[in-house]
């Protein structure tokens, strides 16, 4: 009978070590903590452009808020199918993007500009075919879908707010959302493998990580002016590679003159002006400028990473005549002093940048002391023209070609109060919105209210005396004939 319940025992024990065994051998469940992600009716997550990149999928479907700079990306262009990703343009931060889609009409302005725009949106992946016809190729894509634009704010079309510029208005909320906007705490992003730093702006190129997109160039339109005389017509002109531009001027003034076309430019042996001021770096696309003195010189530097065709465009206001001069990396001239046009007028260069690296721009003041603002634009850039200066009175036609932009200027002096309208050809419309001197959005942006109606921005009361510029484009980038008018109250 001992035996027996030795027996029992023994098996008893065997059977209860063999379920332990067999538990353990069984997929244990994860016990690590799950990241920390925003649900998706909840408030915007603050996040650097390395925590999308670096973990995009731990933000999958997340509301977020990201900041930078405003670029467009180039634009898809095919002979027969296009394939195109939903991402239209990209944020910038440093050499870091990251491509974004929405609100794009409210934003084209700010790429012209250096100034950070604070968004939110949902960060999205996206999977497809991405190019032209057969070469079309598929790609997975994360982009962030943007819903609002925090800061500045106001950047939707509206009624502006008078006399003040929108940096620190407050921001429109999201729908059914509290304005009351929380930080949720985020993990710690993983190091960024590539080892790039985030913080801090780079001014050189931003364009390493462009999607797999193949672009047409298009550095070529030609804006067409009918100036009726107010108390004074603009000086016409392009910023384009080969402009050709028309315009009728005032007899009466002898300010305005006839504009000289503008050449391919070739190197010369004019030594470059000793008084030259350094101002720093821009990027293509970027509109920069300064107040020059009689006899100045500026030098802005751009950074060229492949060889190609390079346009330079320069404009000063009325009083001022410039030129402009390109060197190389190596300190010789890959354009000499060039001065086809006189005191107000357009000045474009074209060159081919046969080396890479810092390239330097100078603008130099042949006579006169005022402000004036360029352009540098390489063979993928966004046509973006320069048609000329604008005086108060000024009522003018001008064309507007197919994707493509105007940057209109003029003088004001601190105190004034403007009018602008800008009036399309009927089922076009049009966007407007003036920057300061120093290149900030002023206005909040304006919209035709319907196709054929104009767009205006009423009694802007201009707080600072300098160079302003006001951009122009129809909504669609379509085609359009229209009438700007700039008026004093």
């Amino acid at each position: 009978m001992i035996w027996r319940s030795l027996l029992f025992l023994l098996l008893g024990f065997w059977l209860i070590t063999g379920c332990s065994r067999q538990d353990n051998d069984l997929p244990q469940p994860d016990t690590s903590p799950a990241p920390t992600i925003v649900p998706l009716g909840g408030q915007p997550a603050v996040v650097r452009h390395a925590d999308l990149l670096n973990s995009p999928s731990q933000f999958e479907g997340a509301l977020v808020r990201l900041s930078g700079q405003y670029r467009r990306l180039p634009q898809l262009v095919c002979d027969g199918q296009i394939y195109r990703a939903p991402a239209g343009w990209k944020l910038v931060s440093g050499e870091l993007l990251v491509q974004a889609a929405g609100l794009e009409a409210a934003l084209r302005p700010l790429s012209s500009s250096t100034q950070e725009i604070t968004v939110d949106g949902r960060w999205q992946r996206w999977s497809g075919l991405v190019g032209c016809g057969a070469e079309a190729r598929q790609q997975e894509i994360w982009y962030l879908e943007v819903l609002r634009v925090v800061a500045p704010n106001p950047i939707l079309f509206g009624t502006p707010a008078v006399g003040q510029p929108v940096a620190g208005l407050e921001p429109t909320p999201l729908p059914d959302e509290d304005n009351d906007l929380d930080e949720p705490e985020l993990p710690a992003p993983p190091e960024d493998q590539n080892g790039r730093e985030e913080d801090g702006a780079d001014d050189d190129d931003d364009r390493p990580v462009e999607p797999a997109q193949t672009a047409t160039p298009t550095l070529t339109a030609t804006p067409t002016l009918t100036p009726t005389p107010g108390n004074g017509t603009p000086a016409p002109g392009a910023a384009t590679p080969t402009p050709t531009s028309t315009a009728t001027p005032d007899p009466d003034d002898p300010d305005e003159l006839t504009p000289t076309p503008t050449s391919t430019a070739a190197p010369d042996d004019v030594p470059p002006p000793p008084n030259v001021v350094v101002q720093g770096s821009i990027i293509w696309e970027e509109i920069a400028g300064g107040l020059l003195a009689n006899d100045g010189a500026h030098a802005w530097e751009i950074n060229v990473q492949s060889t190609g065709p390079v346009s330079v465009t320069a404009i000063a206001d009325l009083n001022t005549d410039v030129a402009i001069r390109v060197e190389r990396p190596d300190g010789s001239a890959a354009v000499g002093r060039h001065n086809n046009a006189g005191r107000g007028q357009v000045e474009t260069v074209v060159f081919e940048a046969n080396q890479t690296g810092r390239y330097r721009i100078i603008i130099i003041s042949v006579s006169g002391t005022g402000g004036y603002a360029l352009v540098a634009l390489d063979e993928i850039a966004f046509p973006m023209i320069f048609p000329g200066n604008l005086r108060y009175g000024d009522s003018l036609s001008a064309s507007l070609p197919t994707e493509s932009e105007h940057y209109w200027f003029f003088t004001a002096t601190a105190g004034d109060t403007v009018t602008i309208i800008a009036s399309p050809s009927p089922q076009t419309e049009l966007i407007i919105a003036i920057f300061d001197p120093q290149g900030n959005l002023f206005s909040s942006y304006m919209e035709s209210p319907a196709p054929g109606e104009p767009a205006e921005l009423r009694t802007l009361l201009l707080p600072t005396s300098g160079y302003y510029r006001l951009f122009v484009q129809e909504y669609a980038l379509d085609a359009t004939d229209y009438r700007l008018e700039l008026i004093r109250n």
